[in-house]
């Protein structure tokens, strides 16, 4: 996928909510909410309910970058991942719907001490 050379490069920072059919855009990259910060470990019934709650948003999210982004257009996303007691991590996107994308590339990012990473994803619009 190549922009065009008669397209003007323009960062727009925007309410993902604002994202219009009509706006030109060929790639976004984004940190929606990661959920609550935490300070230890989540218990199993806290975790469930922080993915119950940023699923439906997530998906709504992806669904409407299928709509405004071109074919081969891409979406970086970076969504939680926590860290469980025991060491296991669960992810976000273990629970998301890519349906309209190709996964190009993800990469988990967590200081030592951290309990919600950043599951950085490249999405590209297929």
């Amino acid at each position: 996928f190549k922009i065009p050379d008669t397209v003007q490069s323009l960062v727009l920072h925007k309410d993902a909510r604002e994202i219009s059919v009509n706006d030109l855009i060929f790639s976004i990259v984004t940190e929606p909410n990661l959920g609550p910060p935490l300070l230890r470990a989540p218990e199993p019934a806290q975790l469930k309910k922080i993915i119950a709650d940023l699923t439906p948003l997530f998906n709504q999210f992806i669904g409407r970058c299928a709509l405004v982004l071109p074919k081969g257009g891409r979406l970086v996303l970076a969504a939680p991942a926590w860290r469980e007691t025991g060491g296991k991590t669960t992810h976000l996107t273990e629970h998301l719907h890519f349906s309209d994308f190709t996964k190009k590339r993800q990469l988990e990012y967590r200081r030592p001490d951290q309990f919600v990473a950043r599951d950085i994803v490249v999405l590209e619009h297929s």
